[in-house]
């Protein structure tokens, strides 16, 4: 059995880029994981797909949410639906997925990761407000307003990326992110709502594509940088297990990029696994072997003319 939590960032480290750390969980045969499971959501359904509108409160530690309920397909997750569930720590959308409402994981404080797939569409106001914990997040590409007070408040955010669809950023949309120091935006400037970068760290910027417009020298607040390496784009990786239980992970590596690859349990002693990877332009793959326990893995680039 195999949990992963994904997420990217542009964090840089003595010299070099984070581009993302995998959270990967390997579970020998009768292991069980003690954690949050169906049994502690609360759905609904219309005899076409399930909407979930409730998580029991005191629901801790990582939560899969299924696919499937009912035999009928999982395809929202309403407003409120964890509001205030302060003891989850990583949660899992399945695909199909197509809409997270209001107030979704409002003060979800434990949360530090939450994979999101490419399915949602449509993120609603407030719905990451006081995730203390939340340290990444990937928005999906499909996605095309950030509204109010999405991630007030997220003050363990260090980078996010914008997808090229999004075209408005609400009022205090990243309010008080006291540790986000780079924004990147993968298309046109987005109207903007009022504060809506208020409260970042001094020095935050925005890296923009070096044709994209509507910018100008500071947004909204923000210093502009246009990357003129490559590298304001979306990471292409892979990871899974092989056949002989080797956990297994690739990447695009782009040419003239130098990589390494660590791994941690915790998240704060990293482990040096392999460096000096030259991108050449194609994906790298490497096997590491597998862990009974919880094992974090992160990516890290030196970037051309670094």
């Amino acid at each position: 059995m195999v949990a992963c939590a994904l997420w990217v960032g542009g964090v840089r480290l003595s010299g070099m880029r984070l581009l993302f750390t995998i959270l990967l969980v390997l579970l020998p045969t009768g292991v069980v994981l003690q954690g949050a499971d169906v049994s502690d959501l609360t759905y609904t359904n219309n005899g076409a797909y399930v909407t979930i509108t409730d998580c029991n409160a005191s629901a801790s530690g990582d939560l899969d949410i299924p696919a499937v309920i009912e035999q009928l397909p999982v395809r929202i997750i309403d407003n409120k639906a964890f509001l205030q569930c302060a003891r989850l720590t990583s949660i899992t959308i399945p695909d199909g997925v197509t809409r997270i409402g209001n107030y979704t994981f409002y003060g979800c404080r434990s949360l530090v990761s939450i994979t999101i797939p490419q399915s949602v569409t449509s993120i609603g106001l407030t719905a990451f407000r006081d995730c203390t914990s939340l340290e990444s997040i990937i928005i999906p590409d499909g996605v095309t307003s950030i509204r109010h007070y999405t991630f007030y408040g997220c003050t363990s955010l260090e980078s996010i990326t914008i997808p090229a669809g999004v075209t408005s950023i609400g009022n205090f949309a990243f309010f008080g992110c006291s540790n986000l120091e780079s924004i990147t935006f993968l298309g046109d400037a987005p109207t903007l709502g009022g504060d809506a970068f208020s409260g970042l760290p001094e020095g935050a910027r925005a890296v923009i594509r070096d044709d994209a417009i509507g910018f100008g020298d500071r947004f909204g607040g923000l210093e502009v940088i246009t990357d003129t390496t490559g590298e304001a784009h979306r990471l292409k990786f892979r990871i899974g297990l092989t056949e002989s239980g080797q956990v297994v992970l690739s990447f695009s590596a782009a040419v003239g990029s130098m990589y390494a690859i660590e791994s941690s349990s915790d998240m704060r002693d990293w482990e040096r696994l392999e460096s000096e990877i030259a991108g050449a332009g194609d994906y790298v793959l490497r096997l590491f072997p597998a862990s009974a326990k919880k094992r974090f893995f992160r990516l890290l680039e030196k970037g051309r003319g670094e």
